[in-house]
């Protein structure tokens, strides 16, 4: 969230509020940035159960978020 904003680790991130393990990714509250909280979407991304990974996108209206796996890409 923090380079989809541009914000890069000028923000600390422990100001963001997160949604739990076991539910899907949600951003609940973000101090420093409060008017962003709507328009954050996080997708879970799927791995083989070795990594948990979220992609985070600004307003979803205006991005679709495709996934592939390196097989049917690199064939």
């Amino acid at each position: 969230m923090l380079k989809a904003t541009g914000d890069g680790l000028r923000l600390p991130m422990n100001r963001l509020e997160l949604a739990g393990p076991g539910i899907p990714p949600a951003v609940h509250r973000w101090a420093d940035r409060p008017g962003a909280v709507p328009l954050l979407r996080l997708t879970h991304l799927r791995d083989e159960e070795t990594h948990q990974a979220a992609l985070a996108v600004l307003d979803p209206r205006t991005h679709r978020v495709r996934e592939f796996t390196a097989a049917t890409r690199l064939v």
